[in-house]
């Protein structure tokens, strides 16, 4: 219902179009010529759907930008676009009047609080930090003969162990640096909304610590880019690896502020929380009745702890089909599914 700005101006896209890592679709600008420039040729024009329904397109060839957000007219800019892209004028004219009907059903405060509080300023990654790409290509460049860092390789290692087929999906970095054993580690970047706004540096080896050295803005929600916008739920752990696991969010750390959740609200689909198998869980589980999710509790607890250890061991699809099978909405249920769960952990 929120979506449909987003799902009718995505349907109007170029066939002819590639999308990045961080969600973003490229294709060959439509408002250059509207613009008094050129044609784009080079794919500088970009469209984002946005985890809270909306959609920004962004040209960087004449720097014209406009954005919808659930909530809001469609503003005279962004109807501008959907004409530029051939969109049918009476289509154009029901749209106009959802968004109108939009703005009865979303409180105005939920949409100052999502513009004042869910702002991230961006941030750097680590000095010489570059994709796993990149580091290849830069080493060979250097000296065509010279074999991959040990470090680089542990780390590539690592992350295929971890996400196997997933690592295709996402962005992963190295850095030579040696402070806080960065090329000991694995760098997570931290997107939002397609630019870089933290990340985690994950360490590769047992003996380092601490196991992660990070740059993390408040009330950072891991993975919200990637959530495909018609995917009917979402799923919320704790750690990165777990997210990506599963291609899920991952609220970093065991509690779950009403910034977090707001931002997670906003994907206006099935939330169902997955703890971990440890005394953390029990705090992701309470803050999922606080906030009337659904909880799974799978089949695996007796041999994996968390989603990530399931999906090395169970492979990626039976892990998250049981996710789903095992999922309680009952709040009752759930409370006395994590008191058994958690009664079971501390007889063990």
């Amino acid at each position: 219902m929120f979506n449909a700005v987003q799902d009718y101006t995505l349907t109007l896209l170029p066939a002819k179009r590639k999308r990045s890592q961080s969600g973003w679709l490229s294709f060959n600008a439509v408002c250059c010529t509207h613009n008094g420039e050129s044609a784009d040729t080079r794919g500088r024009g970009g469209v984002i759907a946005n985890a809270d329904g909306g959609v920004s397109y962004s040209c960087f060839n004449c720097r014209f930008k406009t954005s919808y957000q659930p909530g809001r007219p469609l503003s005279f800019k962004f109807r501008k676009l959907l004409n530029w892209l051939g969109a049918d004028p009476n289509e154009v004219k029901r749209l106009v009047i959802e968004a109108v009907r939009l703005k009865d059903l979303i409180s105005p405060e939920d949409i100052k609080a999502a513009e004042e509080e869910i702002t991230f300023e961006t941030r750097a990654l680590p000095r010489e930090a570059r994709s796993f790409n990149e580091m290849a290509t830069f080493i060979r460049l250097q000296d065509e003969d010279a074999p991959m860092p040990a470090e680089f390789n542990r780390a590539v290692e690592f992350v295929y162990h971890r996400l196997g087929s997933q690592l295709s999906k996402y962005d992963f970095y190295w850095t030579p640096e040696v402070e806080y054993k960065l090329s000991h580690r694995v760098v997570v970047p931290f997107y939002y909304k397609g630019a870089v706004v933290g990340y985690t540096a994950r360490a590769v080896e047992n003996a380092i610590k601490p196991k992660y050295h990070s740059s993390v803005p408040p009330n950072y929600v891991f993975n919200l880019d990637h959530q495909h916008h018609d995917n009917k739920f979402v799923i919320v752990v704790e750690g990165p690896f777990d997210a990506m696991s599963v291609d899920g969010v991952a609220t970093l750390g065991n509690t779950i502020n009403d910034v977090q959740a707001r931002q997670i609200k906003m994907l206006q689909r099935q939330v169902i929380v997955v703890p971990d198998h440890d005394s953390s869980g029990e705090e992701q589980i309470n803050a999922a009745i606080h906030y009337n999710w659904a909880v799974s509790f799978p089949d695996w607890y007796e041999t994996c702890k968390d989603i990530n250890e399931a999906a090395i061991r169970y492979g990626t699809l039976f892990t998250l089909k049981n996710i789903l099978d095992r999922t309680v909405t009952n709040p009752v249920k759930i409370e006395l599914m994590k008191k058994k769960l958690f009664k079971n952990i501390k007889d063990n």
